[in-house]
């Protein structure tokens, strides 16, 4: 219960468990006017999630509030909705934009989250195994803005020059972190292969390494948060997932996974570096596969298992969602792209998740083609067979 004290001494009781378990004790002393009383109950609950800076607007939000009121009313309706709205909206005006981040991973993923920051004007650092991984990241990601440059400047070909060298002045490439002082960085992402032990290893690393500011983000489409921080002893409140999707300069979705212990001024912070690369943010829980991927993978399971029966074949199940579904792709041209072995992989760790779930029940036909080295686009033929660019 938050109380506010009036000025004959009895007590208002505002019942609301959100601005009740932020108020600190003893923060604020209740003196002066019934207004000022009422400010100094209300603030605490705001501040403890705003900082101190935005002190002055909530005074003055608080003064135009109080004043519709007189101070011997019983009741104040709207009080807690009017401060818990304007911060919200003051937290959003005061969102500081991302200036520099670490990517490390040089793959797909990694290479598109890179493209599109470095657009958006963000000082990237990419970490690669080595040089050559280095420079093969750099040639997919100069031409990748290369391809942008010339839709948007179609007859300007000094534009498009400028706009590609613009954006890969924000980019530095190292072949590890300790080229880099972390100390300095906003966020790092980490985009490296789907194997646990490794990303648990650079996350106890990066816990010690950054500063207390500092985001520790994983790009994981398959393992928990909370298996990914396992090791982390401290910070655990500065670390979530930003599960963007491939192409990532084409995909406007960024799923936000944030875990128990995430705070909500880590995701806050995150949504806003979404938007700073031109995304569109939803939060999930810390659940496997996350919103779309627990909805679409069954999906494409079952795609896969209607063609080991014999059902139909993938071209005319892949023509049929198109044209009946209204889907841009068919299941097995996105399960091409996404990588036979990925796919067999997420499916088989979620079958030891949920062993009697059906849904996630391996599928023999998958298992083959994996084993026979046909993988999707990757390799050239999967479900599909591709020319070779």
């Amino acid at each position: 219960m938050v109380n506010m004290i009036k000025d004959d001494g009895s007590v208002i009781h505002f019942n609301n468990p959100k601005v009740q378990a932020s108020v600190p004790a003893n923060t604020f002393s209740v003196t002066g006017t019934a207004e000022n009383k009422q400010l100094t109950e209300m603030l605490p609950g705001i501040l403890n999630q705003l900082g101190a800076e935005s002190l002055t607007h909530l005074k003055k939000l608080a003064n135009n509030v109080t004043s519709q009121y007189k101070a011997g009313e019983e009741e104040i309706p709207d009080l807690v909705g009017d401060f818990e709205e304007a911060g919200r909206s003051i937290k959003m005006v005061e969102s500081k934009n991302v200036e520099e981040i670490v990517v490390i991973g040089t793959g797909l993923m990694g290479t598109g989250i890179v493209q599109v920051a470095v657009e958006a004007g963000i000082h990237v650092n990419l970490v690669g195994r080595s040089t050559e991984k280095c420079e093969a990241a750099r040639g997919r990601i100069q031409a990748g803005l290369s391809r942008i440059s010339k839709r948007r400047y179609q007859n300007d070909p000094q534009a498009q020059q400028q706009y590609v060298q613009a954006a890969m002045n924000n980019l530095d490439l190292v072949t590890s972190l300790d080229q880099l002082n972390l100390k300095r960085v906003d966020i790092v992402i980490e985009a490296i292969v789907e194997d646990l032990k490794l990303k648990q290893e650079f996350f106890y690393r990066l816990e010690k390494e950054t500063n207390e500011e500092c985001l520790l983000v994983t790009n994981t489409s398959s393992f928990l948060l909370a298996d990914v921080m396992n090791k982390m002893n401290t910070k655990r409140e500065r670390v979530a997932g930003l599960h963007f999707f491939n192409p990532v300069p084409v995909m406007k979705l960024v799923e936000v996974v944030c875990g128990v212990e995430t705070s909500e001024e880590t995701y806050q912070t995150l949504c806003h570096f979404c938007t700073q690369l031109g995304k569109t943010p939803v939060k999930s829980k810390d659940r496997h596969g996350f919103i779309v991927n627990r909805l679409y993978m069954p999906f494409l399971a079952e795609a896969i298992r209607m063609t080991e029966r014999g059902d139909a074949s993938p071209k005319d199940i892949d023509t049929a969602m198109k044209l009946g579904a209204g889907l841009p792709m068919g299941p097995f041209e996105v399960a091409d792209i996404i990588g036979l072995d990925t796919l067999k992989y997420i499916i088989g760790s979620w079958h030891q998740a949920y062993p009697e779930d059906p849904k996630y029940f391996p599928c023999p036909l998958l298992d083959s083609m994996v084993d026979t080295g046909k993988l999707g686009r990757k390799t050239g033929e999967g479900f599909h067979k591709y020319a070779p660019k």
